[in-house]
């Protein structure tokens, strides 16, 4: 908290890990925003047919289960992962910019996303 003459400011952290989200995914709606923010058709197809041909099994130890198709995932550690989560979410943090926020080095900063985490700044004035 920073106290000025008659005025206090206060500023608040919302953290959020939505670590379940990266297999939630509906391929139709990312591949439908990646359409619409003109990525090239080839691109998109290239995706479609790695994500709707993607076998997953899970290993634990010496032990794997049986393989089995995954329908609705962006795979984890994978390099494009963190950016077709973003465009999957860019609806959400759209919703979140407002023109309350933290000043950051000149940038008004009220949240911050990547992959699966987000983080919500909430800034406000208190007149005393």
């Amino acid at each position: 908290m920073r106290t000025g003459s008659k005025t206090q400011y206060y500023s608040n952290c919302y953290f959020l890990n939505a670590s379940n989200t990266l297999d939630r995914i509906k391929y139709w709606k990312l591949f439908h925003k990646l359409t619409v923010r003109n990525v090239p058709k080839y691109i998109i197809r290239l995706l479609i047919n790695w994500y709707q041909n993607q076998k997953v099994y899970i290993r634990w130890g010496a032990s794997t289960s049986c393989v089995y198709r995954a329908s609705n995932c962006v795979k984890q550690g994978g390099i494009l992962s963190p950016r077709l989560f973003n465009i999957y979410m860019d609806d959400l943090t759209n919703e979140l910019i407002s023109r309350i926020g933290d000043n950051v080095g000149g940038h008004l900063i009220n949240h911050l996303c990547y992959a699966d985490n987000l983080t919500k700044h909430l800034a406000y004035v208190h007149q005393v």
